[in-house]
Parts: C-alpha cells; structure tokens; sequence
C-alpha cells in the first residue's frame, strides 16, 4: 500500500512537471470561463489543486483530466464529495438536490465538475 501510495505521487508530479508554465489562466482560458461563474472555476482549480499538489504547489490541472481513471488524477470518488463541499461553499453554491442537477453521476473530468457546481443554485444572500 506504502509503495502504490509513493508510485503514485511520483507520477502525478511527474505530470506536474509536463505541465511547467501552466496555470489557472491557461486553465481558465482553455475552459471557457468568460462564460462561467469565474469563482467556481477558481474553487474547482484551487481545491482540487491543492489535494494533488506536492510539496505545496498546486498541481496544474487541465478541463480533459480524467477525475477517477488511474492513468488521470486517479481520485477516490468519496474523496471528491468531501472537495465538492469545499468548493462549493468557495463559489457559494447550495448543494441541495444534487440529484436533480443534469450533471449529476456524470462528472468524470475536471470540465465536468465546473459544469456540475455551475448547475447548482446559488445560495440566498451571496
């Protein structure tokens, strides 16, 4: 378990480092976000960023990244609930009835949770 653990994150900083220069700009610009609520492609950016990151640098993420394939992030699915409630308070998104959103259990990129927190109703007073 240790060694998949270390196998793992040398691989994703690998793929860090293919990335060198990029950023939530590029990231930004290669989503679309003139036509997105610029706070939830920040959250999902900085938060997702920050639980792949190493050594305190945000990973550099792209829309096309495959949230759960082990040949993308690689993320637990439950591990994504619990980012899902970050990133929605971050952007002030209600995640009441999820299960009504078009998005839902079809979030499989990084582009495709932007679009699941864009689906959900903004909270009152925000």
């Amino acid at each position: 378990m240790a060694v998949g653990i270390i196998l793992e994150k040398r691989r994703l900083r690998r793929l860090a480092n293919a990335r060198e220069g990029e950023s939530i700009c590029t990231f930004a610009r290669s989503i679309g976000a003139k036509k997105l609520d610029t706070h939830v492609v920040r959250a999902v950016y900085e938060e997702l960023g920050k639980i792949l990151g190493t050594s305190g640098s945000k990973f550099p993420l792209r829309p096309t990244d495959q949230l759960y394939e082990t040949s993308g992030l690689n993320l637990d699915p439950d591990d994504l609930d619990e980012l899902l409630v970050a990133i929605a308070f971050r952007s002030q998104r209600s995640l009441e009835n999820t299960e009504s959103n078009p998005y839902y259990d079809k979030v499989k990129t990084v582009a495709d949770l932007v679009q699941f927190v864009m689906a959900q109703p903004v909270m009152p007073n925000a």
